[in-house]
């Protein structure tokens, strides 16, 4: 009897390990990315989405990254409140590269160009 309760024990243990894992991998991301010291293109990741700046949001296209390294898309458009309404403008699909250990996220625009950012949080 005893063995079977350790196994449940044990079960759990690695259920709860499993299920922890993924959703804090990606914690690294959250914050303020830059691409210079004075902080010209910011990009800005919480748990609830990301964008630049106030205006241009962003949505994961296939679900926010939970490794230490990643190659994503994301779809990003200018939006602005109009009365009860909210207009989308300029959506536009970009790369995004990951590496924690590098402390670096890479925007990869439609051009090709390559935009490094590191941490910069103000």
């Amino acid at each position: 009897m005893s063995t079977g309760v350790g196994m449940k024990k044990a079960m759990i243990l690695a259920g709860f390990f499993l299920a922890a894992g993924p959703a804090t991998a990606a914690d690294w991301l959250d914050g303020v990315w830059c691409d210079g010291e004075d902080g010209g293109l910011r990009l800005i990741i919480d748990p609830d989405g990301l964008g630049f700046y106030e205006h241009t949001i962003c949505e994961w296209i296939e679900g926010r990254p939970l490794g230490a390294r990643f190659a994503t898309a994301i779809q990003c458009a200018n939006v602005y409140p109009d009365s009860d309404d909210v207009v989308r403008l300029d959506a536009r699909t970009l790369g995004l590269l990951g590496d924690r250990g590098a402390e670096r996220v890479t925007v990869i625009p439609e051009d090709g160009a390559r935009i490094p950012l590191g941490r910069c949080d103000l």
